[in-house]
């Protein structure tokens, strides 16, 4: 029997900050690109001005390098493209730690990686290091990555799968792209706009991940049943990972569709999602 209200509070909690209140419009040479969080406001005003509107790339470092300095409380330095959020195109680069701060559009990058034996599907999920500084000893999926500026999903997909996985995407069965999936995340006081470009990776049955970066304690294969039921009654997984099993459940018919609040479930995830 499908836990419906289970698998709703994980879009729920996932999509948290599609309506928080106090984030701040702010621009570069004119064209949105993002919500600043409160704390972020005055620090943008001393380098944009009060129309909050960057005019190049230095003004923008330098707010970077204020947040980074004033407001984060953990800090990632990869580059991250600045989108327009009319036509998500890439204007300038700031740093992973900014993202919340600033509000913006941001992708990643996360693949399902999966087993068939004797007809059965069962999926390699990974166990997050206690060590890391965000949501460390969760579940996970197999592979998962941000998508560093000029690099596209594939090569940010593949560059993962060796770096946390040690898989070299030749040994696959199969890579096939799954859709985008969207929400916005309330976090760090402001607001994670993310767009994730999903994967499924077929694995041979036999083949086994390994921690390759420290940024995974194990892996684990799990059959669906155990899966589901982790995803139903816990929260074990990391927020956006439910959202990313429960779309490759409704695509496998692990979830079925006579199953009573398949539709709802199914539209509710349809709304954050776009397909591949």
């Amino acid at each position: 029997m499908l836990s419906l209200s289970a698998l709703m509070a994980h879009i729920t909690r996932a999509n948290n900050g599609a309506s928080l209140p106090g984030q701040t419009p702010w621009y570069f040479r004119g064209e949105a690109v993002g919500h600043l969080a409160p704390a972020a406001v005055p620090l943008a005003s001393q380098h944009f001005g009060p129309a909050l509107d960057a005019q190049n790339s230095d003004q923008l470092d330098a707010l970077c390098n204020d947040i980074r300095d004033q407001i984060a409380t953990r800090w990632h330095t990869e580059a991250f493209g600045l989108y327009t959020l009319s036509d998500q195109r890439m204007v300038a680069t700031v740093p992973r730690g900014c993202v919340p701060y600033l509000g913006i559009q941001a992708f990643g990058v996360h693949a399902n990686g999966f087993v068939r034996e004797h007809g059965e599907l069962k999926m390699w999920v990974a166990k997050r290091s206690e060590t890391k500084p965000t949501f460390p000893g969760q579940w996970d999926n197999m592979v998962g990555g941000g998508l560093t500026a000029g690099m596209s999903p594939d090569d940010v997909l593949a560059k993962e799968a060796e770096e946390e996985a040690a898989l070299d995407m030749s040994r696959a069965i199969s890579v096939q792209p799954a859709g985008i999936l969207s929400y916005c995340h309330a976090s760090d006081g402001g607001l994670r706009n993310n767009a994730l470009y999903l994967y499924d990776i077929e694995v041979p049955a036999g083949w086994t991940p390994t921690p390759n970066d420290g940024e995974v304690e194990r892996f684990e294969l799990w059959d669906m049943p155990r899966l589901r039921a982790c995803i139903e009654h816990t929260c074990d997984f990391k927020y956006n990972c439910n959202l990313v099993i429960m779309d490759f459940m409704l695509r496998h018919g692990v979830i079925d569709a006579n199953e009573p609040g398949y539709e709802r479930l199914k539209s509710a995830l349809n709304e954050r999602f776009q397909a591949a």
